[in-house]
């Protein structure tokens, strides 16, 4: 999980990727405006990751079972 610190240092990183590739001008309400959606996308994310996360441990517990099992044919 993202720390404030590190939080930052990645949207300023996107932020100046973004304007970067679209030959966009630096301003304040675009600078809102990106990190007002950086941050809907960290919350979106992390909330999708955490529905999924039992779905995924039963999968993987699934395949070590599976992984696990000796061989009928031996």
């Amino acid at each position: 999980m993202f720390t404030g610190r590190e939080f930052s240092k990645e949207s300023e990183s996107y932020y100046w990727r973004t304007l970067h590739k679209n030959d966009l001008k630096d301003s304040e309400a675009g600078r809102l405006l990106f990190n007002r959606g950086f941050y809907l996308g960290a919350q979106f994310a992390m909330r999708t990751s955490s529905e999924l996360s039992p779905h995924i441990a039963r999968f993987v517990e699934f395949m070590m079972w599976l992984t696990e099992r000796e061989d009928s044919d031996e």
